[in-house]
């Protein structure tokens, strides 16, 4: 393995390649809300797995890696959605430049989401072969449950609007001091792209909708999620019901006494998504 790094227009991102010696295949890790790309360990052990099998992973940074960078104000707390296809395009385009031909998307929680609207509107679209949803997840009905549960919807829209239209959108709201689903603060701008009634996030795994991105992917499809504590805010067989609504999707992969992170099952979800990727 290598470490790799891209330049952008927000800064200087890093990445990790699991580099097989032959074959044209690399899979794409895109990461959750406010990871990187050395904290899942269970991706480092599906990469040295399918190293020997002639596919290489790359997993990277990207414009919402970490909470806040505060050098180049980037992180989970500024980030807007749309903005990973700007991101994912360096990278791939990097890949795409060398010996690789075919790439596989593998995204868990808010990065599955990521993957899923990249599909559709990346410039190499063409080139993903499959797609893996690693504790997939509905953060639209996540993000609305919390304001809910906490009675304070009109008040943090109220507040990021009137920052927005004072040209204040790098504020961080003060309504809720980690108002992203309880988890991490964000700033004005990020919230409302995220959050609003009409954004980009909504249209891709939005259980309650019609999920309008998803349904437009034409690659085999597997998923995996945990037993444990999920954010997918309906009964997970009703979920995976949804997802097979879309004649691409392969099979879910469910894994016991584990947690969102899979942490303690990474031999068994590096197993799963290795069968996949490999036999599919």
């Amino acid at each position: 393995m290598r470490l790799l790094n891209i330049s952008s227009n927000y800064g200087d991102y890093s990445g990790l390649l699991y580099e097989a010696t032959k074959g044209d295949t690399c899979v794409v890790f895109i990461h959750g809300t406010a990871s990187n790309f050395y904290e899942n360990s269970w991706v480092h052990t599906l990469g040295e797995k399918l190293i020997n099998h002639n596919v290489s992973l790359l997993t990277c940074n990207s414009f919402g890696s970490n909470g806040i960078n505060p050098w180049t104000k980037t992180g989970a707390v500024y980030e807007t959605f749309e903005n990973c296809v700007y991101d994912y395009d360096l990278w791939i385009g990097k890949l795409l430049k060398n010996k690789y031909k075919k790439i596989i998307l593998l995204g868990h929680s808010l990065g599955t989401e990521k993957a899923v609207y990249y599909f559709s509107n990346s410039f190499y679209s063409n080139k993903i072969t499959k797609i893996v949803l690693a504790g997939f997840s509905d953060s639209y009905q996540t993000e609305m449950n919390y304001l809910t549960n906490k009675n304070c919807i009109s008040k943090a829209f109220t507040e990021a609007n009137k920052l927005v239209e004072e040209e204040k959108g790098n504020v961080i709201l003060k309504t809720d001091e980690n108002i992203h689903a309880g988890v991490l603060p964000k700033s004005a701008s990020s919230f409302l792209n995220f959050f609003s009634e009409n954004s980009n996030l909504k249209k891709c795994l939005y259980f309650n909708g019609d999920m309008e991105f998803y349904n437009k992917i034409n690659v085999p499809i597997m998923s995996m999620i945990s037993t444990g504590h999920e954010y997918i805010n309906i009964p997970l067989f009703r979920a995976v019901d949804r997802l097979k609504q879309n004649r691409f999707y392969s099979h879910n992969i469910l894994l016991d006494n584990t947690n969102h992170d899979f942490d303690g099952k990474n031999t068994e979800a590096a197993y799963h998504i290795a069968q996949f990727i490999l036999n599919t």
